[in-house]
């Protein structure tokens, strides 16, 4: 019986973003998700058994990243998935990321 590959939800109200990031962990054999905001990310993840890792963008509309792995944490089943949080590069310029993060 062979191993299923790690499983990555991606997270960015751009498809074209979360399609390039999926593209890519695709290359290297794992498997992904993805969702287009904190709300839709959620009911995925209460709908899938094995989600390794989230990927998500910092600055969305509706739900932020920020407010996503707020929530997470607050959940005893989804609270040891790990997150890496990304910016756009305009967010850095932006100031919308000051005091945070």
């Amino acid at each position: 019986m062979s191993k299923s590959p790690p499983t990555i939800l991606i997270v960015d109200e751009r498809a074209l973003v979360r399609r390039t990031i999926a593209l890519a962990l695709k290359s290297d054999g794992l498997a992904t998700l993805e969702a287009a905001n904190g709300y839709q990310a959620l009911d995925i993840l209460r709908k899938e058994s094995v989600v390794d890792l989230i990927i998500a963008t910092i600055e969305m509309a509706g739900m932020t990243g920020i407010e996503l792995t707020r929530l997470l944490k607050l959940d005893g089943k989804l609270q040891s998935i790990p997150v890496i949080l990304r910016t756009r590069g305009e967010d850095l310029h932006s100031g919308l990321l000051k005091g945070r993060v």
